[in-house]
Formats: C-alpha cells, sequence, structure tokens
C-alpha cells in the first residue's frame, strides 16, 4: 500500500468546506483501494493544541514540510497563519529535489472579500503560480478529483501494482509444490523401508557401587514377539515398514527392578524406559539360635549403621535404604556371653538367614 500525505490549510470560516473535503478523501481512498494507495489527509485536528516549547503553528509547518500535496483553501480574507503556512509549502516545492509538495490553491468566489484577497492573488501572480476558483463544495472536490486523476496519469502518484495473490501463486506452483513433492517422495520412500527401532534406559535414583547390570526386552507387535538382553541400548532392527504407526507394547524385566509393560505407538523414534529398583535388596531377615537351637532374645544385629535388636523368639528383621542396599551386605551379630557373629553374606529377598551364637 502507497501512502501520500495530503496537508488541507484554511482559515477558520470555510470549516465546512474542510469537513467536505474530507469525505471527499475518504471515498476516493475507497475508490483507490484495489490499487493500493492511500491518501493521508492531514488537518489542525490532527495536532494537539496544547501549551508547548514551541506554538502549534510551528508542527503545522513541520509536517507541511513533509507532506506530498499541499491544498489551501481561501474565502474572504487571508489569515496570517494561513499565509505562513503557504509560504512553507512554497519554500519547501523550490528547495526540494523533488519539487514537493505539490501545491492546489484554491479561492471560494462569492461573500466580500478583504483586500488582503486581492494582494494575495497578485503574489501567486508574480511567483508564477496558479490557482483555480470554485463555487461550492461540489465543484472544490470535482476541480481536486481532476487534479488527483492528471497526477496518477502522470505517474506522480504510483499505483502499487504489485499482485500479491498471483505472485504467491506462482511461488507456490513454481517452488512449493516441486518441495513438497520432493518430500512426499522422500518421505515415501523412507517409510516403505524396514526400520529399527532403539530403547534405551535410565535408571532413576541409581545407587552408587551397585549399577544396572542387564535386563531382558520383549517386543510384541501384531501375533510376533521378539526378545533381546539390554544393558544400556538395544535395537530391534529390520522392523516391516507395515508396522508404522500401529500399536505395539514393550516389557522389561530384570531381577531386582520393577517391572514394565507398556504400550505404545511404533516408529523409528527410540524410546526411553526409565527403570527403578524394587527394593529386593531392601530387607534382612531371620533368627538367631544357640548351639542347643533355643532363640536368643536381646541380640543386637547390625548391617552398615541399621541396627535391630532379636525377639523372644530369637527373629530381627532390618530396613535398608535404598542408597545403602549390595548385593552382599557384613552382617554383625553380639549378645553378651556369647561369641560374636560377623560375616559376609549374600541378601535374597524373602530368605530368612539363621545365625548360631557360641558361648
Amino acid at each position: 500500500m502507497r501512502k501520500y500525505t495530503i496537508f488541507l490549510a484554511s482559515s477558520a470560516e470555510l470549516d465546512e468546506d474542510k469537513k467536505v473535503f474530507e469525505n471527499f478523501i475518504s471515498t476516493k481512498n475507497k475508490e483507490w483501494h484495489d490499487k493500493k494507495v492511500f491518501l493521508e489527509l492531514l488537518t489542525w485536528k490532527d495536532f494537539v493544541v496544547a501549551m508547548s516549547k514551541e506554538r502549534t503553528q510551528n508542527e503545522y509547518n513541520k509536517a507541511i514540510e513533509k507532506t506530498d500535496l499541499f491544498v489551501i483553501l481561501f474565502h474572504t480574507k487571508v489569515g496570517q497563519y494561513t499565509a505562513e503556512e503557504f509560504d512553507v509549502a512554497y519554500s519547501q516545492f523550490i528547495k526540494s529535489k523533488r519539487k514537493r509538495p505539490f501545491i492546489f490553491t484554491y479561492f471560494k468566489e462569492g461573500g466580500e472579500q478583504n483586500t488582503d484577497i486581492n494582494q494575495f492573488k497578485q503574489k501567486l501572480d508574480n511567483l508564477g503560480h496558479f490557482y483555480a476558483l470554485y463555487n461550492n463544495y461540489d465543484d472544490l472536490n470535482y476541480k481536486f478529483d481532476r487534479q488527483l486523476d492528471k497526477l496518477a496519469a502522470e505517474k506522480v502518484i504510483k499505483w502499487d501494482t504489485f499482485d500479491w495473490k498471483r505472485s504467491l501463486k506462482y511461488i507456490l506452483f513454481a517452488f512449493v509444490l516441486p518441495i513438497l513433492a520432493l518430500v512426499f517422495i522422500y518421505r515415501y520412500q523412507q517409510l516403505s523401508r524396514p526400520f529399527d527401532l532403539t530403547v534405551m534406559l535410565n535408571e532413576t535414583r541409581a545407587i552408587p557401587g551397585l549399577p544396572f547390570e542387564k535386563g531382558n526386552l520383549t517386543l510384541s507387535y501384531g501375533e510376533k514377539q521378539e526378545s533381546l538382553d539390554i544393558s544400556k541400548e538395544a535395537y530391534f532392527k529390520e522392523l516391516p515398514p507395515s508396522l508404522r504407526g500401529e500399536e505395539a507394547s514393550l516389557k522389561f524385566t530384570s531381577f531386582g527392578y520393577l517391572p514394565i509393560d507398556t504400550s505404545f505407538i511404533l516408529t523409528d523414534k527410540a524410546i526411553l524406559l526409565s527403570i527403578k529398583r524394587d527394593n529386593t535388596l531392601g530387607e534382612v531377615l531371620g533368627s538367631i539360635k544357640d548351639e542347643n537351637n533355643r532363640p536368643i532374645e536381646g541380640a543386637e544385629v547390625r548391617v552398615l549403621d541399621v541396627i535391630n535388636t532379636t525377639d523372644r523368639h530369637g527373629r530381627f528383621h532390618l530396613i535398608i535404604p535404598l542408597e545403602k542396599q549390595k548385593k552382599m551386605q557384613r552382617i554383625s551379630a553380639n549378645k553378651k556371653g556369647y561369641a560374636g557373629y560377623d560375616r559376609l553374606s549374600p541378601v535374597f529377598k524373602d530368605v530368612e538367614m539363621n545365625i548360631i551364637l557360641k558361648k
């Protein structure tokens, strides 16, 4: 959208003419909308009338210097500021290499005109500047409309002729569609080939000194199953391309770990399974007896800093925190009057230890 600025100047006696002129510019914008041209009309109403370091008229003058078209209306008198605005526009026109703004001067006929009107007309004649007369609103709008059409014909006002819709269609057919076709062919070739499925493990709350060693994976799809051992990663290779997008299930088992049974949609993207220990190594239990197979009550049993005392049946039960669990634990047992017991023993879930203390 190309924008052209029009500054409209006149004295207060032509306020009604300016309102009608604004409506005309609005109508012209609708007419030229398809040509991608917008006429921006500036009047005193577009400026803030307030106390400032510079008088408001100076702000008007700065706007005039930047405008493309300058339209000034006179009737019975020439106001001080209106004459100043003309001088600013004309001075800018003379200085500008582009010869801007174009100046259009109109005098409304009728009414008792002051002598300064004739003096101003004489000034225009001396400058070689042509002015026009108008009788009413319609006459003003008609004459300025002809000037706008003339400026358009002379390419001073240029249409924004770039056809975005047509250009987008060209880009679409010349570039986008071929690229999409290539992407489609590439994806089709990829999807028509067998693919591999990668499964990776991540242990949550891993125990120092007790690393994960090995587990088993079972992939089920359709009526088929495949099983693999896994330590860190496992690869189910050459899966049929027809399985892409189909539902499958994956099971993980390993001693000391919680089992996993999950469903997912088959793709060539890697799957990450989070594994966690099942507390198999979290309990040490058993009983302590003497050489005559009689239970010993009150014996102290220790694993690391976990301590328990046997009950009247000689039984003990120690709960080992996850971070201290091991496959082999050093177990010690003591009771006054008996020789101490200290031995490195394997830990098995739900398997009781039988300890004999000797005197």
